[in-house]
């Protein structure tokens, strides 16, 4: 009998440490459970990261593509600009050129118009001195 009794208390030992060890196997399963779903939702998380890169580099790419063009396109207008500078730089010289040479044919005008006006005076005065039948003559030969 006393081999039934230890024999029933090894039995309820085991019995109880298989009870024990399902709970632990349990309680892993569900860590396990958990830590399956965690990480599903990690691998979701680093596909839509994974998406997010690629969308992020092809527009890195675009404005890449874009600054070189803007560059380009500021390299020309640069160039363009020191092209209108320098013919801006031409044009005012030939204004100044052309005012200078003004000043001058208006100085020259200005000489030849009081000389015209002293030949004129000269003329009218030399007319005047002339007798009278010397006036109609020169009259005459004016008409």
């Amino acid at each position: 009998m006393q081999d039934d009794h230890e024999l029933t208390e090894a039995l309820k030992k085991v019995y109880h440490q298989q009870d024990s060890t399902k709970l632990d196997l349990e309680q892993l399963l569900q860590e396990s459970s958990g830590q399956v779903h965690t990480l599903a939702r990690m691998s979701s998380k680093k596909e839509l990261l994974v998406r997010k890169v690629a969308a992020l580099e092809v527009q890195l790419s675009a404005l890449e593509q874009d600054r070189q063009g803007l560059s380009e396109q500021l390299t020309q207008a640069r160039s363009v600009n020191e092209t209108l500078e320098n013919s801006l730089s031409e044009a005012q010289r030939h204004i100044l050129q052309l005012e200078i040479t003004k000043s001058q044919l208006e100085i020259q005008l200005q000489t030849v118009t009081q000389a015209n006006e002293l030949i004129q005076g000269e003329s009218l005065m030399c007319f005047a001195s002339l007798d009278p039948r010397g006036q109609r003559a020169f009259c005459s030969a004016s008409k």
